[in-house]
């Protein structure tokens, strides 16, 4: 919860996704890939403009996911102290 009130509040019209996170015996089985897309969906169905969600800058699994769906790094947060990995905003226009 700390880190969430240093990282910004997302974009108006954007449906945000937090924590979004595969249990390490199931990952590179679609799951997560599942999970985006129905959270992409959703975000369409509501009428948003835009969807984001934040990623460890140490995790490159999860960007190239996330860069496969078409989203790109909007900014990064770097904390300079403390075990915080930076964190990217990546965002996509649906």
């Amino acid at each position: 919860l700390q880190v969430q009130r240093l990282v910004p509040p997302p974009k108006k019209n954007t449906k945000y996704v937090a924590d979004l996170g595969v249990n390490e015996k199931y990952r590179g089985k679609g799951i997560g890939t599942a999970l985006l897309k129905r959270q992409m969906e959703m975000a369409q169905s509501k009428k948003r403009r835009f969807y984001a969600l934040d990623v460890a800058a140490n995790n490159p699994r999860a960007q190239k996911l996330y860069e496969a769906f078409g989203f790109k790094v909007a900014n990064e947060k770097q904390f300079f102290k403390g075990p915080i990995p930076n964190v990217r905003r990546m965002e996509i226009e649906v």
